[in-house]
């Protein structure tokens, strides 16, 4: 992707209950080990899925306990990584319910519980409760985080009670690219960031190795671009799940450049992926309905912008397509395909401006 730079008395009840009557169900089983009951489920998620190495982040982990669980939820710890440093907390969250709860850290393991006397504040069903740990990513990888609840805040039951419903939490460590810039004099004709110096890896295995050339142009021109990896909130519109990376760039001198992605383990699910998610501060036209929903049509419209990053965002038009569908020649486009062993190269072409761009 190229571009410019989401009942006070009653809580502590059933807290007791549930705790008492899991006791009761372990002494019912004469000379046999205490049977786990599973009257409970909860989730727990990470937020953002991938991290650069080296660098500190926050990390936002969510524990709900599920619609429908017969029992509340009043302890939840989160294990993070070996390789994991800089662990930091605040000292208490608040549910969603309202209710405070004290946050800890304990070496690698980050533990809440609920503040309230009794389990006073512990969660009721689909009620969930979110800690920020900022920590550092000391190594590549990806690093499942190990969770685990409890009805009593002390972490402690008679019997487990709680199932984690769904995959463990997981976080991706990637590789940082640095900035790169390039200077081109007035009268070099184009120039080139430098081959291999643009890479960035997603989640899901698919790693991109960007260049950009700027076209000649009659003044000085500089190409700065780095791989960012956006949280959530700034994710491109057009941005799939499955690729984390950004190609951010800056070229001066009014100049229109070339960007070639060179993209390989691009499969996902029966075909290989070879969008290209562009976002710029000038609109331009994509594939969109025309017509009203009854009978919308296709054909091109102006990309969607997105308030969050200030710009149009949308998946390119193939630069063959541009004149029949009406469209200028100077809107931004994929200009070829070139199919490999393991992937695909892209070559885009762009006019002068500061897009974003990933795939």
């Amino acid at each position: 992707m190229f571009g410019p730079h989401f009942r006070r008395r009653r809580i502590a009840a059933a807290a007791v209950l549930v705790a008492t009557g899991a006791g009761l169900l372990g002494v019912a089983q004469a000379g046999g080990a205490q049977a786990a009951v599973t009257l409970g489920q909860y989730t727990a998620t990470v937020s953002p899925a991938s991290i650069p190495v080296g660098t500190s982040k926050v990390l936002t982990v969510t524990f709900t306990d599920v619609a429908g669980s017969l029992a509340t939820l009043g302890y939840a710890s989160v294990t993070l990584p070996s390789s994991f440093t800089g662990i930091s907390v605040p000292s208490k969250v608040t549910s969603s319910a309202g209710y405070p709860w004290a946050v800890s850290v304990s070496g690698k393991t980050v533990k809440l519980k609920t503040s309230g006397l009794l389990g006073l504040g512990s969660l009721l069903p689909g009620k969930s409760v979110s800690v920020p740990v900022t920590v550092t990513g000391g190594t590549v990888g990806t690093f499942a985080l190990a969770t685990a609840v409890a009805v009593s805040p002390t972490g402690t039951d008679l019997i487990p009670v709680f199932k984690l419903k769904g995959a463990a939490p997981s976080v991706q460590v990637q590789t940082v690219t640095p900035s790169v810039t390039t200077s081109c004099a007035a009268t070099a004709g184009s120039c080139s960031t430098p081959a291999g110096a643009l890479v960035g890896q997603t989640a899901g295995g698919q790693t991109d190795s960007f260049q950009i050339t700027a076209d000649p142009g009659a003044t000085p021109a500089v190409i700065t671009a780095s791989i960012q990896y956006p949280d959530d909130a700034h994710r491109l519109l057009c941005q799939s799940d499955d690729v984390d990376q950004v190609l951010v760039f800056n070229v001066t001198g009014n100049r229109a450049k070339t960007i070639v992605d060179d993209r390989a383990n691009n499969f996902v699910g029966e075909g290989a992926n070879n969008d290209i998610c562009y976002g710029s501060d000038n609109p331009f036209y994509v594939y969109g309905e025309t017509g009203p929903e009854e009978d919308p049509g296709w054909g091109p419209v102006i990309a969607d912008f997105n308030p969050a990053n200030g710009q149009y965002e949308g998946y390119l038009i193939n630069c063959n397509e541009l004149s029949d569908i009406g469209v200028p020649s100077t809107n931004p486009c994929v200009d070829s395909y070139e199919f490999t062993d393991d992937g695909t190269v892209i070559t885009v072409k762009a006019p002068a401006g500061d897009p974003k761009m990933t795939g």
